[in-house]
């Protein structure tokens, strides 16, 4: 994996939002559901971070009930 560090306020928010998807579990979904499910049936998730006891398993809820 590749970790990236970037001077605060090089990227602007709307770029973020562009290449990353941002949010709650169901915001995620939501948003992946959107921008790839008429073109992919896989996503693979990358988190830089140890993912709050929960999350991982809200988000595939959220995924799954997402359509």
């Amino acid at each position: 994996a590749l970790a990236v560090q970037v001077k605060p306020g090089l990227i602007t928010d709307e770029v973020l939002e562009e290449v990353c998807v941002i949010g709650t579990p169901a915001d995620v979904a939501r948003l992946l559901h959107s921008r790839y499910g008429d073109i992919a049936n896989r996503v693979a998730l990358s988190l830089p971070y140890r993912a709050a006891p929960g999350l991982i398993e809200d988000l595939l809820r959220e995924m799954r009930s997402t359509k």
